[in-house]
């Protein structure tokens, strides 16, 4: 028998704002106060992921408690329909991830006595009910992903009672409530676990820690064929996450490190991989750090960790371009893994969801972000804020295509109070008395015509 779980949280803060950064705009957000925090960094969230069936939106999102579902069709009145506990609960529980499968939400965890769950979402808005949960495939793994194309789930470091710890599980999904193990891997491919993912058609690209880049051909997940290794590349650190182009030629990966710039990796020839840029958020050179990517048509989605989320244009892998962000997180710590963890960008309607590890919720609206306006750039290409961290000055310098026209600057702080403002229409100009300014962040806030822009700063000291 199906069991289902209908629970609506006491303690709920919902909160919608018209707010915006850079053609990014909140339209709901939801933190739950009363859930603990983990153990590590009290993050009381985890991933992101999204479902869309019958006309409606839904946002899934992990806590140290389970998985919470919401009904974001209509973002601004976005409500909470249905939860369902993990297996194991509170503040052991740091990583939960997700994925989706013919209307099921597979569901793991990284810790503690948990499971495998599958949930059957065919009957939301209503509820969700559990078709299986055991701990026999899969008692915790760190990421899944599933090729849908083929029906197999591909299991992380994955560890369970009777078959140890496997650098890899590869698990058939062909009857989806009912899964079944295909193979395990370990060294003989893989030098240490495998910490996350991507897989089309068969060709996986593993990100394998401190290891490289993998990318294996399982068409015969029994042997599956090594096509090609990157080892040694720009940035290197702990190889995190990635996504594939929608063409496939192009691979943008992450590495989990304070200061390492994401990778824009071609692909297109598995005996010459080759990286052609390198990009990250650059508020802050030494401490910003991405996490978690997402590949929808020619942009790539980023949880990028305490500067929230960023939006790349990648049209020309060689020389991809910030188009938007948004800071889900503004408390003054970020030198550690705080901030947004998961994005899900594909949803038809165009929303975006965030989680953010110490906030909960987010749902943006991106479509002035992604669309294509020549004469509507965003500000933030076309200036440069140095230096950054800042002490006793900062200077704002403007492109030439801003040549004579009037531009307004206000520094924030970070509860949004003008400390410094300035009108010019030189193309340079200087603040020379941040000295005093409080050690903290900051927000420049920058308005030329009717584009604003808004960069996150560091005072030093």
């Amino acid at each position: 028998m199906k069991k289902i779980f209908t629970f609506f949280a006491a303690s709920l803060s919902m909160a919608l704002t018209a707010q915006s950064i850079d053609k990014v705009q909140l339209l709901f957000h939801w933190d739950d106060p009363s859930l603990v925090g983990s153990s590590a960094f009290n993050n009381t969230y985890n991933e992101v992921w999204g479902y869309e069936a019958n006309g409606k939106e839904y946002a899934i999102i992990g806590s140290t408690a389970g998985t919470h579902f919401f009904d974001v069709t209509d973002a601004a009145n976005s409500t909470l329909v249905d939860f369902v506990p993990g297996a194991a609960q509170g503040g052991i529980i740091i990583h939960r991830d997700y994925h989706d499968y013919q209307g099921y939400l597979y569901a793991v965890s990284d810790e503690g006595a948990s499971t495998l769950q599958i949930m059957d979402m065919q009957y939301l808005p209503d509820s969700v009910h559990i078709v299986y949960e055991s701990d026999t495939l899969v008692r915790r793994s760190h990421n899944i992903f599933i090729d849908s194309a083929n029906a197999i789930m591909y299991a992380c470091g994955v560890s369970t009672p009777t078959r140890g710890y496997n650098n890899l599980s590869v698990i058939s999904l062909t009857n989806p409530e009912i899964p079944s193990l295909i193979a395990d891997y370990n060294a003989e491919i893989f030098p240490q676990a495998t910490h996350d993912i991507y897989v089309r058609d068969n060709i996986a690209y593993v990100n394998d820690g401190t290891s490289g880049l993998f990318i294996v051909d399982f068409t015969n997940p029994t042997t599956p064929n090594v096509l090609a290794t990157l080892i040694n590349y720009p940035y290197k650190g702990y190889n995190h996450s990635g996504w594939l182009s929608d063409d496939g030629n192009t691979y943008f990966f992450a590495d989990e490190n304070p200061g390492a710039r994401m990778k824009s990796l071609d692909v297109s020839n598995m005996s010459n991989l080759t990286v052609v840029d390198t990009f990250f958020s650059s508020i802050d050179l030494i401490n910003s750090m991405p996490h978690n990517q997402i590949v929808k048509g020619n942009f790539l989605y980023t949880a990028h960790y305490h500067d929230g989320l960023y939006i790349f244009d990648i049209s020309n892998p060689s020389n991809v371009t910030t188009v938007g962000h948004y800071d889900t997180y503004l408390p003054p710590d970020h030198t550690s893994f705080r901030g947004a963890w998961g994005v899900y960008p594909f949803f038809s309607g165009g929303k975006v969801l965030v989680s953010d590890m110490q906030t909960g919720l987010y749902v943006f609206d991106v479509s002035q972000a992604i669309s294509i306006d020549e004469e509507n750039d965003i500000v933030a290409n076309l200036i440069t804020v140095f230096p950054n961290p800042f002490n006793d000055r900062l200077v704002v310098d403007f492109s030439t295509k801003y040549n004579g026209k009037s531009k307004k600057i206000e520094l924030l702080n970070n509860v949004g109070q003008v400390i410094l403002s300035a009108e010019t229409t030189d193309d340079n100009y200087t603040f020379s008395n941040t000295q005093t300014l409080a050690k903290g962040m900051y927000i420049l806030r920058t308005s030329v015509d009717s584009n604003q822009s808004f960069n996150k700063l560091i005072k030093a000291k």
